[in-house]
């Protein structure tokens, strides 16, 4: 959770009486103040705690209140963070810092409707300052009210005039709506104002293209190609206009692969829907066009890192994992950069059970990336694997303070503990970090409840260990394998 640092506090807290002479109770107060923020940067947040209520109980002092909100947020006591963020503003809702402070505890919170109101009200105050339209815009869409933020946009629109920014917002909304004719019209705004931009024409071509509507989109390309005829990615839309998403356009386009005059950025971008044509729908014929297509490509370009990771996703979902490895592998060698493919080479390193590999790749990740979670975690599953208890129980540990409780991470590393402690036949603590996953697991998760069933079986606890395995198969897990577990073909003595 983050916060805005309140800077030249002293200024803020006092500047309604920077004008004149100070009184003695004013006096008193500043120094109160100063002695506060002395013990803050002390470390002794206890002591300052005292002096900024004692500010409020004799001074009244708003920022004071202000700062005890700061206090209890790093102290990870929000309720009371919260009161005091109130407190302050109440008392001055003017005040942009006060606003800022109560409203990210209030988002903290999931309390985002509220958070969005304090915004909107506060754009009543400064009507020209974009930021506050945009919080609260944002705040409302957490809340999952989408026309509060299309109706703040509106009025920043009213009060600013049209921008790209606002335009966007817009169009984000109406089409996440579903209301495909309002995110069109918010498009054709920009394009009215800067009629011979081609970028605005080609963001309503691309957009009627998603609504299935290849003619008007083709109209579009046309009015491109009369600004500027040579327009690559036009050149190339007016070409596929009209053609189904099927091997024989896929194959017509490799005389505009092997152009090397064309950039590589818009051929990847006209290739990506079909490769996610073909991983929704496994067509054979699809898979070996665009093996085809990804085979002249890395001739094209021999060593490019992102042609590399095309090559991967195209043989990860034509399921040649082993080839898939090796090309996700190599755009990693050449591009360490890019974490989302170093993730999906583990991905294809742990379905192989490649675990060796594994090892020498998450090393190398945790030299590129020393605050990623899933480094440390597969550089854990691989020693796992390989029988290193001790090391792989070092790197769960650094998954797990590094993952700061990612939703998305945590349970994954709860259960690579749990599995370190069931290899060494510490089952009441594999059973209670298993249990722990499954608590803080989004969802359903087959391999947490693959494991909660041999952890079960192995205490001989036999019916929970099949019903768990039950749901990991109903959840998405191997069924070939579990089903082998749960008629006691498997062995799960360690």
């Amino acid at each position: 959770m983050k916060f805005t640092p309140l800077l030249l506090l002293l200024f803020i807290a006092f500047q309604g009486i920077s004008q004149g002479i100070y009184t003695e109770t004013e006096i008193a107060a500043q120094d109160l103040l100063i002695a506060a923020k002395k013990q803050v940067l002390l470390g002794d947040v206890d002591e300052a705690i005292d002096i900024y209520k004692k500010l409020l109980d004799e001074h009244n002092e708003n920022a004071a209140a202000y700062e005890l909100s700061r206090i209890y947020v790093k102290k990870e006591d929000y309720s009371t963070a919260l009161t005091y963020a109130k407190r302050a503003h109440e008392a001055e809702p003017k005040n942009e810092w006060y606003l800022i402070q109560l409203t990210d505890i209030l988002a903290f919170s999931e309390n985002f409707e509220e958070a969005a109101t304090l915004y909107e009200q506060f754009t009543k105050q400064e009507p020209n300052n974009e930021f506050h339209y945009l919080q609260s815009s944002f705040y409302y869409l957490k809340a999952e009210l989408p026309k509060n933020a299309i109706k703040v946009l509106d009025d920043l629109e009213k009060n600013n005039g049209i921008t790209e920014q606002i335009i966007q917002r817009k169009f984000e909304i109406y089409d996440v709506m579903g209301k495909e004719k309002d995110a069109l019209k918010e498009l054709e705004k920009l394009n009215k104002m800067y009629p011979t931009e081609p970028r605005f024409l080609h963001n309503i071509a691309g957009y009627l293209r998603t609504m299935g509507k290849e003619n008007e989109a083709n109209k579009v390309m046309q009015k491109i190609l009369e600004i500027d005829p040579d327009d690559e990615t036009a050149l190339l839309f007016v070409n596929s206009t009209g053609k189904n998403k099927d091997a024989n356009y896929l194959r017509s386009l490799v005389p505009v692969i092997k152009d090397e005059r064309i950039e590589l950025d818009k051929k990847v971008i006209e290739l990506i829907p079909y490769l996610q044509d073909f991983a929704e729908k496994g067509d054979p014929e699809l898979g070996q066009s665009l093996l085809d297509i990804g085979g002249i490509l890395d001739e094209t370009y021999p060593r490019n890192a992102k042609v590399k990771s095309i090559l991967g996703d195209i043989h990860f979902y034509n399921k040649d994992l082993p080839q898939a490895t090796n090309f996700y592998a190599q755009s990693v060698d050449s591009d360490k950069s890019t974490w989302t493919v170093w993730a999906q080479l583990f991905i294809t390193l742990n379905i192989t059970e490649d675990y060796k590999r594994m090892m020498k790749y998450s090393e190398d990740a945790i030299d590129v990336y020393p605050n990623q979670a899933l480094a440390y975690y597969y550089n854990g599953l691989a020693l796992l694997e390989l029988g290193e208890l001790s090391e792989a129980e070092m790197s769960a540990v650094e998954a797990r303070m590094i993952s700061g409780n990612n939703p998305n991470v945590i349970p994954e590393v709860l259960l690579l503990e749990s599995k370190i402690k069931f290899k060494q036949k510490k089952y009441e603590e594999s059973l209670k970090l298993v249990s722990e996953g499954m608590e803080v697991s989004q969802q359903p998760n087959p391999r947490i409840l693959d494991h909660l069933g041999d952890v079960y079986w192995i205490m001989n606890e036999k019916d929970s260990a099949k019903e768990s395995w039950k749901k990991a198969i109903k959840a998405g897990g191997n069924p070939a394998v579990i089903n082998k577990k749960i008629n006691g073909e498997t062995d799960l003595n360690n």
